[in-house]
């Protein structure tokens, strides 16, 4: 439940290469397949977004 309350803090962008890349399994070239986007796009975006998850994450307190 943590983890979804912090995606829901990323921006769409962010959010969707994560959710496409980890959470559905795929390989980022997969994903990038999947959004129609470049692989460097996909692979910027969870790279950005994944930090951005953990600052959320330890704003939180996470871990704890």
């Amino acid at each position: 439940m943590v983890v979804a309350e912090a995606l829901a803090g990323l921006p769409a962008t962010h959010r969707e290469a994560i959710v496409e890349s980890y959470v559905a399994g795929r390989t980022t070239r997969q994903a990038a397949a999947v959004l129609g986007l470049p692989h460097e796009t996909v692979n910027s975006r969870v790279y950005h977004g994944l930090w951005e998850l953990k600052r959320i994450l330890q704003e939180q307190g996470w871990p704890r």
